[in-house]
């Protein structure tokens, strides 16, 4: 007998449960066997290869977890419509969640991934005049924004030499 309980039971802990029943008149009858399962909680985390996103960009976000079978993409808390596969393409900023059912049936969110719109980077580089010389100096580089990579022929730590570069029209590119 379980103390304070008349017709049912709320299981907390795993096991084989069954009922004996006792009429008034002590006749006895018992049920089958339950038997209560606890599964792992079920685990979900957001992948991606970033969290920015340039204007017009996308970026692929997947549940990651094992057992994962429905999904449920939100969005700043909202769920977004049509979004319940493993993975989704996010085009906008936002603070995106994913609530996911295992195997077992089991519930679960992840925790928030931030994604957030970065602006997009205009990048300036000074010309270089056109010139007809066989006796040319090196040409200092210079871009915008700082820090990036000048390539090309010719070009060797944001230097350009013509005499290097040899004869001809050159492109060269600020990454």
């Amino acid at each position: 007998p379980i103390s304070g309980v008349k017709d049912s039971l709320i299981a907390t802990q795993p096991g084989v449960y069954k009922v004996k029943v006792t009429a008034p008149n002590n006749c006895t009858t018992e049920s089958e066997e339950v038997r209560v399962i606890q599964y792992e909680e079920p685990v979900v985390e957001i992948e991606a290869s970033g969290k920015e996103l340039c204007p017009g960009a996308s970026l692929l976000l997947k549940a990651k977890g094992k057992d994962l079978k429905a999904f449920v993409w939100l969005l700043n808390g909202q769920a977004i419509e049509g979004q319940t596969q493993a993975q989704i393409v996010a085009t906008q900023a936002g603070k995106y969640t994913v609530a996911i059912r295992d195997t077992n049936r089991c519930t679960t969110v992840s925790s928030v991934f931030e994604v957030s719109m970065v602006d997009k980077v205009v990048v300036q580089m000074d010309s270089i005049p056109p010139f007809c010389s066989e006796i040319l100096k090196p040409v200092k580089l210079r871009g915008s924004p700082e820090g990036g990579i000048f390539l090309g022929s010719g070009v060797v730590d944001g230097v350009f030499d013509p005499i290097k570069a040899g004869k001809g029209m050159h492109t060269i590119v600020y990454v």
